[in-house]
């Protein structure tokens, strides 16, 4: 079987999305409670300080600090770090050769062979670590640590059905 695409931004995004929640759910966790924690201690600080007559303007400041600092903390995963992460997808994706142009899997018994911008590769079967299937593409991982994506939007329901097979244990949606 030969496949042969072009992965488009919104594929590229949305996996590079995914793959930023996998590896940012236990920081998240983290980073709102330190934040609801610097930010409830900063209120509390202030609220004893300022009816004070004589307060000192260094602990003022360092509440001040600890309140702004609590909330960027609350706020960075869920409205700032997507954002970033968007922009951050798109350069990379602008930049990249392998991105712009066609990709062509080739698939044989007991390996597949990827045809690039950046080249020929083959990959043997055992070196797939998963292959599974998301809402645009199919994701193949390697053990290697890459992934190679698949787009999902120019396959035949043949093609889809021949790709899970030389994949054993994937289940195509419905």
């Amino acid at each position: 079987m030969r496949l042969a695409f072009r992965i488009s931004l919104e594929e590229f995004t949305a996996f590079n999305l995914e793959k930023a929640e996998e590896m940012t759910a236990k920081k998240k966790k983290s980073s709102r409670l330190s934040g609801l924690l610097g930010t409830a201690v900063a209120v509390l600080v202030l609220i004893w300080l300022l009816p004070q007559p004589n307060f000192s303007r260094v602990i003022l400041f360092l509440a001040l600090f600890l309140l702004a600092f609590g909330v960027y903390q609350i706020l960075y995963f869920p409205l700032l770090f997507p954002v970033m992460m968007r922009r951050s997808v798109q350069k990379a994706y602008g930049e990249s050769r392998y991105l712009q142009n066609e990709i062509v899997l080739e698939f044989y018994d007991g390996y597949f062979k990827e045809s690039s911008a950046e080249g020929e590769k083959k990959t043997r079967q055992k070196e797939v670590a998963a292959f599974s299937e998301r809402p645009l593409y199919y994701q193949l991982d390697l053990k290697s640590g890459k992934s190679v994506l698949i787009p999902k939007k120019g396959l035949t329901e043949e093609e889809r059905e021949l790709l899970c097979g030389f994949f054993p244990g994937t289940q195509l949606e419905n």
